[in-house]
Formats: structure tokens, sequence, C-alpha cells
């Protein structure tokens, strides 16, 4: 967590780094964070949505046309046998039936079994309750509750672009890592779920630009320098909490550097444990 400070006009406000997938009962241990939210006037998500609807029917409702790709194609080999395995406990028809939708429909049901392997792998690791809402949903939710102004830094064309971002291949390169490593026992590649950062073990590389395949796709440079031009007004006005993904305060083009270069002065704050974190099992 961040403290902003207006050298001009005194106000403070706090910038959070979150990860997605961790859950708000983990905030328990580190209540300077929900102090910090507490004290503040507004609050900044990058988008406040409900969570994914994995339901195959709701999924296939939004359909559109495209070609169909062989499931079998997708998930190749023994991946095609664990992944089915896993839709099925779902109570999902096989994957031939699943993806026996056109275009975008299959894009939407690969997301649909992201949302969920994220969800269970939270829960597997002690990062998440069954059933909670992550730490940006929570912020949002709490917002609205106690009668804050609320805002999302993303408009609807991003979000949209966001939930049809990637390709076929590569989500089901992540849905196979994702399976064998929950039917393993729950083992995670730091790559997938950074358990540091559910134990306050947070490395900032300020000296380095965004990795580019995330730039190249507009995820990343081009989203902070929108949410910069949303932010800097509010920011110089009333005292703001804002929470957005972790990456987006990392790097050379991220917000703390381009909050430093835009006048304002931001410096960490460290943060105490309460309780035990959670942790990996």
């Amino acid at each position: 967590m961040w403290q902003i400070k207006d050298p001009v006009s005194g106000h403070i406000s706090y910038l959070f780094g979150t990860e997605h997938i961790v859950g708000a009962s983990w905030l328990d241990s580190v209540t300077d964070v929900k102090d910090k939210f507490q004290q503040s006037k507004h609050v900044f998500v990058e988008a406040y949505q409900e969570k994914p609807d994995t339901n195959q029917d709701k999924l296939l409702m939004q359909s559109v046309k495209g070609p169909v790709t062989d499931p079998h194609k997708i998930f190749k080999g023994k991946s095609y046998q664990i992944v089915n395995a896993y839709t099925r406990s779902l109570n999902w028809d096989n994957l031939d039936s699943v993806l026996n939708a056109a275009g975008q429909a299959q894009m939407l049901l690969l997301w649909g079994l992201s949302a969920q392997l994220a969800s269970d792998y939270a829960v597997r690791l002690h990062m998440a309750i069954p059933g909670e809402d992550g730490l940006d949903n929570y912020f949002a939710k709490q917002a609205i509750a106690s009668g804050k102004q609320q805002s999302s830094l993303d408009s609807s064309d991003v979000i949209a672009k966001l939930n049809n971002y990637g390709k076929l291949e590569d989500l089901a390169k992540g849905i196979e890592k994702l399976v064998k490593g929950l039917k393993k026992g729950g083992q995670l590649d730091k790559t997938v779920f950074n358990t540091d950062y559910v134990n306050l073990k947070i490395k900032y590389q300020f000296g380095r630009k965004m990795p580019k395949d995330i730039d190249d796709a507009g995820l990343g440079t081009a989203r902070n320098n929108k949410w910069m031009h949303k932010l800097d007004g509010p920011l110089r006005t009333e005292d703001c909490f804002i929470a957005v993904g972790l990456g987006h305060l990392n790097y050379k083009n991220g917000l703390i550097m381009q909050l430093r270069k835009a006048g304002f002065k931001v410096t960490p704050v460290e943060m105490h444990r309460i309780t035990l974190p959670l942790k990996n099992s």
C-alpha cells in the first residue's frame, strides 16, 4: 500500500495493489488497509463486476457466429481427459458437447472454466473462503454500502476487450496447467498465483518496463495512462482510496512512477499483521 499526497492541497490518498484471486478475508490480517479505506471519501477500482457466471447455458446464450474448434485440438492427448474430468465434476457435459459452439461462445466457456479453476485454487491454497468476494469486489461493494463515492477506472469498451482477450489455444494452455496442478494437490507455480503477495513479500521493479506482451495487448501502459487522467483531479481535491491490480503499480510506466511524475509525493506504507496470514498448504 502507498500513500499519495498532493503537495498543494495536502489531500492524502492511498493506493493499494490487489491480487485479484485473493479473498477479502485476507484483509483481516492486515487491518491497516481497511483503516485507510474507511477514512477515504472516494473509492476507485478497475471495474466493479459481479463474479463470472460459469453456467454453461448462460454462456452459450452469448454465442456469435464463427468457426467451431475441435476440443481435441485445443486440449491434446492426456490433457483432454484431465480437463474433461474437471468439467464433468462441475456437472457440465463432456468437453465435446460443452465446446460445440461457434466463435465467441467457445471463448466465453473457456473463460468460465478459468474463473472456476481460479476459485478452486484460491480455496485450496487457503487464499480465499468458498463463495467470498475477491479484494477488488470487496472494496467496491463496501464503498457502495457505506455511501462513499465509488468509481470504475475502466470504461465498458475496455472491460469488453478484457473479457475477450486471448486466443483459444492460450486459454487452453492455462486451463491445462491449472487442472494438472489441482489434480496433484494444488502445488502451484508462482507465475500462476503469487503466494509472496499473501505473505507481504512484494518486490517492485521500477527500473523495468512492463512486459511487452501485456503492453502490446493494450492492457498495461495504455490503461494506466487513461486511469491517470481520471485520478489526477480527485487526488488533488479529495481523500481517495484506489484498489487496482498489483501489476499496475509496478514498472517504469506503472501508476506509482506516473503519480510521482505528476507531482504527487508517493511513499510506501508499512503494513502490520494482527493475525496469521493466509498461507500455502
